[in-house]
């Protein structure tokens, strides 16, 4: 009989364990559908419930109320919102009548309504976007209510940021003379390492990034003689983290970086394998934002010591705050361009060459392409949504005005604009674009006349009431938890019916 009572109670334990498994399984799902927008996933839900009960139900999801901590998110927030639903985001104001976000990220930017928040009625402390503009209200007010957003990390970012300083692997394969060109195309440089706790910042990305490749050059080259080592910054080479016997060879004058973070010299053109370049990427850095000296006069004290910062809610995960505004960007040609488009713009206090892509003359900041001007001759223009990878996101000033243009098809990725970006010699031009999207509330706001199209698609918002249940979770993982629960309720039933006939025999 004490065996039948074990069996009993293992067949209980396996029953609860399965439950549980299904359970979590279930409670840190992102949707299918969700949206992904600088490594944070999003996904709105219409389903009218308080304030609470929504961050609730973010949570079991394993997120939390959308917090909209930058111009640019907000602007992308916007673009998601297709039907200008109100909406609850993870704001909230305590006793004191602070507002904090729920991940505790610093509130640092706002995007207030007229006269809000004004606290109507006394208890008004939660966020909602209302549906363009924030307003405050109280949390169990449904009647104003339509839905709310959800939001999710991502388990690794894209960019790290660390100290104002942003790092980002890239999975392409070049020399190393190669690699220099390109980081600094993009307004960086090939990473320069300057302390062990920038050393430690590094393999803490090399580490939680599943990169493609096994080695990265970084900024150190030599002269030729294996012992003049120089950063491609100009900054004093006062820290190394050589692996093993390296660096070994005089004609290996170039460095890359292995997952573990270990230093190696290389010729310039990479090694048969493992050391080939197919088997290289690059890993750039951008200096803080509001630094407008050369890159090469940067002073290894422009990094103090302090604890790397990889991951929210530490508000420097996310792409910083841009200081253009949706109607002012302003792209000033410090050098005169020719007919091809060449040149340079300044911007934010930063030199940057312009490119050429097709009839576009553009530049890039950081890893962002902004269209400078368009010089085709074509009535009807669509401004590409990426250029060479790089999301384009914006229009500057008069970058249609020596065009014949009419009508420029603006993707949902574009974001800022110059107060004179699309009049051309034909005057306003058409805006063709998403209704809702940063470019229709530009056309509204200017003039331009606008044709509300779908014309590039964004995920289709999720409509929890029809989609998702009571939980907002999966109903597969579920479903094969209660087939197995029930399953194993079977063999429990089966082993009590059996100890039962066993003992009539006895």
């Amino acid at each position: 009989m004490n065996s039948v009572r074990r069996w009993i109670a293992a067949a209980l334990a396996l029953l609860l364990f399965v439950c549980s498994f299904s359970f979590f399984a279930v409670s840190a799902q992102i949707p299918a559908d969700a949206v992904t927008f600088r490594g944070h996933s999003y996904s709105i839900y219409h389903q009218t419930i308080s304030w609470t009960e929504a961050k609730a139900y973010c949570e079991n999801l394993g997120g939390h109320l959308a917090t909209i901590t930058t111009q640019e998110e907000q602007l992308f927030i916007e673009s998601l919102n297709k039907d200008q639903k109100q909406l609850w985001a993870g704001g909230y104001r305590d006793d004191n009548f602070v507002w904090h976000w729920v991940t505790g990220e610093p509130w640092s930017y706002t995007h207030w309504g007229s006269g809000e928040p004004n606290n109507n009625g006394g208890n008004e402390t939660k966020l909602t976007v209302w549906p363009l503009e924030w307003n405050d209200l109280a949390d169990n007010n449904l009647g104003e209510q339509s839905g709310f957003i959800c939001e999710w990390e991502s388990a690794v970012s894209d960019v790290v940021t660390w100290n104002g300083h942003r790092y980002q692997l890239i999975e392409q394969s070049m020399t190393w003379t190669e690699a220099k060109a390109y980081c600094e195309k993009l307004g960086g440089h090939l990473v320069t390492i300057t302390s062990q706790k920038e050393q430690d910042v590094i393999n803490g990305y090399l580490t939680a990034t599943a990169g493609g490749k096994d080695f990265y050059w970084i900024g150190l080259f030599d002269d030729g003689s294996n012992s003049n080592w120089k950063w491609v910054t100009g900054e004093p080479v006062s820290y190394v983290n050589w692996t093993g016997n390296e660096p070994t060879d005089a004609f290996q004058t170039k460095t890359i970086i292995n997952k573990n973070g270990g230093w190696l010299d290389n010729p310039d053109e990479g090694f048969s394998n493992p050391w080939s370049l197919d088997n290289t990427g690059i890993l750039c850095e951008w200096e803080p934002a509001a630094a407008t000296v050369p890159a090469t006069t940067k002073p290894t004290t422009t990094k103090p010591v302090t604890a790397p910062v990889t991951t929210k809610p530490a508000a420097t995960t996310k792409a910083p705050a841009t200081t253009q505004t949706q109607a002012t960007l302003q792209a000033i040609v410090t050098s005169p361009t020719s007919p091809d488009g060449s040149g340079a713009v300044q911007l934010d206090g930063q030199d940057y060459p312009l490119l050429r892509y097709e009839d576009f003359s553009y530049f890039l900041q950081q890893l962002d392409a902004l269209i400078v001007q368009y010089l085709g001759t074509a009535q009807r223009v669509e401004i590409p949504e990426r250029i060479d990878d790089h999301p384009v996101v914006g229009v500057s000033d008069n970058a249609f005005a020596q065009s014949q243009a009419t009508e420029v098809v603006v993707p949902a990725s574009v974001y800022r604009f110059g107060d004179h970006a699309f009049e051309s010699q034909q005057g306003s031009m058409t805006i063709i674009c998403e209704e809702g999207s940063p470019a229709a509330q530009y056309a509204q706001k200017n003039g331009n006349p606008v044709e509300l199209r779908q014309v590039y698609t964004i995920a289709a918002p999720t409509n929890a009431a029809a989609n998702v249940p009571a939980q907002g979770r999966n109903l597969k993982p579920l479903l094969i938890g209660i087939i197995a629960g029930v399953v194993l309720l079977g063999v429990l039933v089966a082993l009590i019916l059996l100890a039962k006939k066993r003992k009539g025999y006895e």
